[in-house]
């Protein structure tokens, strides 16, 4: 009996390798099927991988480049800073020039009016571009726009 029940119990254990080797039992896929599940997972965990190290790749560049971005930004800003102060520095120059210049025009009107002041009265000979009539005429008066001259004639105004 003892034989029987060794020979059933070896019986047993090799149907039921058989039957998870063979696929055909009803509790689920065979081992051989699940093996092969897991290897196509392995191989598509593989790929997933591979195509993340490529995109970190990628984005290594991408944050290298952004570092110099970065860089070429500050240095944009220095010298935005920088021509800041310049343009700064030229609008204080232009309004000490502008300053100078309204000195200088006051100046030259005050030159003007006094070297118009001093030549009243004196006697000038414009026969050369007016004619013979203008041999010698003493000056009346200057203005911007014309000479006032006496000739032998009488007074006149030149342009």
């Amino acid at each position: 009996m003892g034989v029987l029940l060794g020979l059933f119990v070896v019986a047993g254990f090799c149907g039921l390798g058989m039957a998870v080797m063979s696929g055909s039992s009803q509790s689920g896929p065979s081992i051989e099927a699940r093996l092969h599940d897991q290897a196509v997972n392995i191989q598509y965990t593989k790929e997933e991988l591979k195509e993340k190290a490529t995109r970190l790749e990628e984005i290594a560049g991408h944050r290298e480049i952004a570092a110099v971005l970065k860089q070429k930004d500050e240095a944009k800003l220095a010298e935005a800073e920088g021509i800041a102060v310049l343009e700064e520095e030229v609008t204080d120059a232009q309004g000490e020039v502008d300053a100078i210049l309204l000195d200088f025009e006051e100046y030259r009107q005050k030159y003007r009016d006094n070297e118009r002041k001093l030549a009243i009265g004196e006697i000038l000979d414009l026969s050369a571009t007016k004619g013979s009539s203008f041999k010698e005429c003493k000056v009346l008066a200057i203005s911007p726009l014309h000479l006032r001259v006496m000739r032998s004639a009488g007074p006149v105004g030149i342009p």
